[in-house]
């Protein structure tokens, strides 16, 4: 009879495969690890396995159902590189062994420090530059932007791997409140961000603001200012006020409730290099810091919205004119006079409408008493002082007179001063008169010379009226008698003098 026996030689170990799950690329995410252990290898009847290298002789084996099982292996805490390793085992005896290694990341990156724009900015374009500081272990990011009235996203751009981002113009953003923030990505695919809690706010604002209008230029208290006389008109006014008072209506802007102002002054129309600029932020008046010379100037208004949007007003023009017209000069008047005889007496001074005067000053009073009398302003050059000056004999009296032009810019005075005699001479005691020759005491006279010796007490005479024929004529007194021949018939005559 014939018998047989079969066995199977089996001179190669047996092969096996580990495969640990991976969240991303190389990477896991915890350090319990899902792996697969797997073999098609039919000799194969047990696996072991371990986190440290095996010593497949003293290992503990457990079946492999179907040829592949799952098992969660449990490595070290923390970032770094993890290895499971695994032994195969035949019938025969034989062991063959394989192993995985895998990046454990459990740790999200640091979230990304957000830098320009700043919160709460506004940019006047809608392709803004953002940028921001770099995360922790990041190895690319993700710009996130939404309005921030309904949080709807108007902006995802992922893969960035630079620190900064230029919107493209396919990515226009909306003239809008917007939010923006940054999500941060590792290569294991752990994220931080976006944080919206976090995020920064910026105004898309491309539209320049509207207009300042109204403008006006107002002089202050004591100055005074004039829309006539030409070169002086409504549109172009003049003042004696070196400080004007500026003032204008508001501009406005639909996106930026917060509008400034830069108001400018330039010397005539040309702002290119302003002589005066005060930043402003409101519309009200205000009195401008800097004295200004004489001179032909304007202003004008910028108004300015947070993101650098500007609109220049139309310019308002105005004058400064602080030069008096020069002073006016007295046309000697006669000296004494006296109201007590003259039916006028008119004091003149000469016209300096040529320099711009338009009124003229006047005063009049007595030495040493100021110029209480006469304080009066007018358009002519003549006034008559009759009626108006003190009484008395050689009482003198001081004048001044100063022109003015239609702003009330003023010349400095010029002085003179003269003599007002409203008394008669001896103080109104009757002048005697002596007739020379034989019995003059009985008013007899033989001799056809008639004198007459005039006395005076405290002021003389400085003329006489003398008469021997009926009509009085003017005589010199020499100094206080005179004579004079006259033809007397005989008998009464009368001889009179004043």
């Amino acid at each position: 009879s014939n018998a047989c026996d079969t066995i199977v030689l089996d001179l190669s170990p047996p092969s096996g495969s580990v495969a640990i799950a991976r969240s991303s690329g190389d990477y896991t995410l915890s350090s319990t690890l899902a792996v697969t252990f797997s073999s098609a290898d039919q000799t194969v009847t047990g696996f072991a396995y371990g986190v440290a290298p095996l010593d497949c002789a003293q290992a503990t084996f457990s079946s492999l159902p179907s040829g592949s099982v799952v098992k969660s292996v449990d490595v070290q805490s923390g970032e770094g590189t993890r290895t499971v390793y695994a032994c195969f085992r035949a019938g025969s005896g034989l062991v063959g062994q394989a192993s995985d290694t895998v990046n454990v990341d459990p740790k999200d990156p640091s979230l990304a420090p957000l830098l320009l724009p700043t919160t709460g900015a506004f940019v006047a374009t809608r392709r803004p530059t953002f940028q921001w500081g770099p995360a922790e272990g990041a190895a690319s990011y993700t710009l996130w932007i939404r309005r921030a009235d309904t949080q709807v996203v108007v902006l995802q751009q992922s893969g960035i791997d630079t620190t900064s981002y230029d919107t493209t113009l396919a990515q226009s953003l909306p003239q809008a409140r917007l939010e923006w923030s940054v999500q941060a990505t590792k290569p294991s695919g752990r994220t931080s961000g976006p944080n919206w809690t976090r995020a920064n706010v910026l105004t898309v604002d491309i539209d320049a603001p509207t207009a300042a209008s109204n403008l006006a230029v107002a002089a202050s208290a004591t100055f005074n200012r004039i829309t006539s006389p030409a070169p002086c008109t409504t549109a172009n006014p003049c003042l004696n006020d070196p400080r004007p008072t500026l003032s204008f209506t508001a501009g406005s802007d639909a996106v930026d409730t917060s509008v400034v102002y830069t108001v400018q002054v330039a010397q005539g129309v040309d702002f290119t290099s302003p002589v005066v600029e005060v930043p402003r932020r409101d519309n009200n008046a205000f009195r401008i810091p800097t004295a200004l010379a004489d001179g032909s100037y304007s202003f004008r208004v910028l108004t300015l919205d947070d993101a650098g949007n500007s609109t220049a007003s139309a310019p308002a023009l105005f004058q400064i004119d602080r030069t008096a017209p020069f002073a006016p000069t007295f046309v000697p008047p006669v000296d004494p006079v006296s109201q007590a005889v003259m039916a006028s007496i008119d004091i003149v001074w000469t016209s300096e409408g040529d320099s711009g005067a338009t009124s003229y000053v006047f005063q009049v009073g007595q030495a040493g008493r100021g110029f209480s009398l006469i304080n009066v302003a007018q358009a002519t050059t003549t006034y008559d002082v009759d009626g108006q000056l003190v009484d008395g004999a050689s009482v003198r009296h001081h004048m001044r007179v100063a022109s003015r032009d239609a702003l009330g810019n003023q010349s400095p005075f010029t002085t003179a001063s003269f003599i007002h005699d409203s008394v008669a001479p001896c103080f109104g005691g009757a002048a005697s008169v002596a007739l020379l020759g034989s019995d003059a005491a009985n008013d007899y006279s033989n001799a056809p010379v008639v004198g007459a010796n005039i006395t005076c007490t405290g002021e003389s005479a400085s003329s006489m009226l003398w008469a021997c024929d009926g009509t009085l004529a003017g005589k010199p007194l020499l100094p206080f008698s005179t004579t004079s021949t006259c033809a007397l018939p005989d008998g009464a005559n009368t001889v009179r003098a004043k």
